[in-house]
């Protein structure tokens, strides 16, 4: 087949899935190399296995950067790099609507985005203290009702045209320039509002600004106490040669809120493409050398507007370089080291970048629970911590397991690069059955408290080192299963016939123990006695019956 000598994005297939996609300056000379002799290994395999080539011709080769980075994020081919961090800081997202809403997101299309944020619950935290100096919406849908949340202050209520599209957008603007640093300019807005809603004579109008006024006031001196020397960029290094551990530090308003790291064999553009495919890209990019003009176009066209590319020589952007070089570094020694050890004892086909821990407790054959703890690169991501409570009857440790491995994989799209269960062979042929009844394959070893001993099928042993790894997952995986068993216990312990009835809470259950004393007393008591204290017959009633119900 001819292909056209013009820039362009190809897709290489077999007869089920998209296996390869590349861009080409030119797709002639491109394709036509895949035909000749001494391939790589990697080309050597795509080739054999393509059935289908499909190509897509592009004006210039910066829009085929672009087209191919957006079909490797939807496609996700198999031997094209894959990012597989799994970190998603949150950000601030306002969206393109009529009347905009603000929410924190982990989707950084659309909208005007805002971000990264190092903790989505002091995020949270921080959007309902802006949404009471400037409230926005945040339904999704404009139900024609006012809501709780207009009664609280947090919203204007468009939905019941309580407020013009012109004033909510005000909110809007006000909004943006508090999250963009503008304080000045804010106070300085509100204080002429307030001076007309004065001469008005609304008086209740010029307190409310004046609170605000006098919160935005705080931050200013707080801004100015904490002022940052630098801004918003990214830190982008690469030690190593072939195997490169790529690392990107994320600092926002002077300070760092995140880091990123991937050990790849991949070159720079495949990396920066797919990283700033799924990423927010800042004004400004640290770098360790000039970026090409391809690169450079890419991300500005992503972007939208200019991209600053650093190559510092000095001062404390040089500084924040050479400490992700050195992080960067450290990491591609120690840890992946470390995993690469454990891939190779254990024959697995990559680098088990995301390990995940599984273990059962059920002492003394109540609360039954499970646990998932999750390590990304050889150490613990809290945050992708799971806890199962237990819906199967009876003390049987591998139906129990096989429960939580069903329900673990039946709708989460990630998977890890090994699973490790607390247990011995029993345990593993559960595990390994389950996996292969749904299909997926994930080597599975499993570890035996008594001996230390691993167990495995088709994978290798381990050395004293590998196994230190797999002990603190297990140890890990183990203390997370018993603390959410005991706080199940904790609450066994306190929960009383009462929490079953509707209509008592927290308060109306705090009521009756304080006036009665304990739940044997309120049963020699008439509807009559318990209405005094509740205030409302039906549930007086249901009280009465439950009480009595074992009688």
């Amino acid at each position: 087949m001819e292909y056209p000598d013009k820039p362009g994005v190809y897709l290489m297939k077999d007869d089920t899935e998209i296996l390869y996609i590349g861009k080409a300056k030119s797709l002639k000379h491109r394709l036509s190399s895949y035909f000749q002799k001494n391939l790589n290994d990697k080309a050597g395999d795509i080739i054999s296995r393509t059935t289908d080539i499909r190509f897509f011709v592009c004006e210039n080769e910066v829009d085929a950067l672009l087209l191919e980075s957006n079909l490797i994020k939807e496609y996700k081919p198999k031997y094209n790099i894959r990012l597989k961090d799994d970190t998603k800081y949150p950000y601030l997202k306002i969206t393109d609507e009529e009347f905009p809403r603000i929410l924190v997101t982990r989707d950084i299309e659309d909208g005007k985005i805002y971000g990264p944020f190092s903790s989505a619950k002091a995020l949270r935290k921080t959007l309902k203290f802006m949404r009471k100096l400037f409230p926005l919406r945040s339904c999704s849908t404009l139900k024609k009702k006012e809501c709780l949340e207009f009664h609280i202050g947090l919203c204007p209520a468009p939905c019941t045209d309580r407020i013009r599209e012109g004033e909510y957008q005000k909110n809007v603007d006000r909004l943006i320039k508090f999250l963009e640093g503008k304080t000045d300019e804010l106070i300085s807005e509100l204080s002429e509002d307030m001076q007309k809603a004065s001469e008005d004579l609304d008086y209740e109008r010029a307190a409310l600004i004046r609170d605000r006024i006098g919160a935005l006031e705080k931050i200013r001196i707080k801004q100015t106490v904490n002022l940052p020397v630098l801004g918003d960029l990214d830190v982008v290094v690469f030690p190593g040669e072939k195997k490169r551990c790529y690392t990107v530090l994320l600092m926002r308003r002077g300070r760092i809120v995140g880091k990123h790291q991937y050990v790849l064999e991949c070159t720079f553009e495949e990396f920066l493409t797919q990283f700033y495919t799924d990423h927010l890209i800042p004004p400004e990019i640290l770098l360790q050398s000039p970026l090409d003009s391809l690169l450079s176009q890419f991300l500005e066209k992503r972007r939208g507007t200019t991209v600053t590319i650093t190559v510092p020589r000095r001062g404390r952007k040089r500084k924040l370089l050479e400490m992700a070089e050195k992080d960067a570094e450290i990491h591609l020694k120690y840890v992946y080291g470390e995993l690469e050890l454990l891939r190779d004892e254990l024959g697995l086909k990559g680098i088990p970048v995301r390990i995940e821990g599984y273990d059962i407790s059920n002492i003394m054959g109540t609360n039954a629970t499970a646990s998932q703890v999750t390590f990304i690169n050889g150490v613990p991501s809290k945050k992708h911590y799971r806890h199962y409570r237990i819906l199967t009857r009876g003390i049987d440790d591998y139906a129990m397991m096989e429960e939580v491995l069903q329900r673990r994989f039946k709708n989460r799209e990630v998977l890890p690069d090994l699973m490790l269960i607390d247990g011995g062979k029993g345990h593993l042929h559960v595990a390994l059955k389950t996996l292969q009844r749904l299909g997926l394959d994930v080597p599975v070893v499993a570890l035996a408290k008594k001996e230390e001993e691993v167990f495995s099928k088709d994978l290798g042993p381990v050395s004293e080192l590998s196994k230190q790894l797999l002990i603190s997952v297990r140890d890990e995986a183990h203390r997370f299963a018993i603390s959410y068993h005991k706080t199940l216990r904790k609450k066994a312990l306190t929960k009383s016939v009462l929490d079953d009835v509707r209509g008592i809470g927290v308060r109306r259950k705090k009521l009756l123990m304080n006036r009665f004393g304990s739940v044997d007393a309120m049963k020699k008591l008439s509807k009559e006695e318990l209405n005094a204290v509740i205030h409302n017959e039906s549930v007086a009633e249901r009280v009465y019956e439950r009480l009595h119900q074992d009688n």
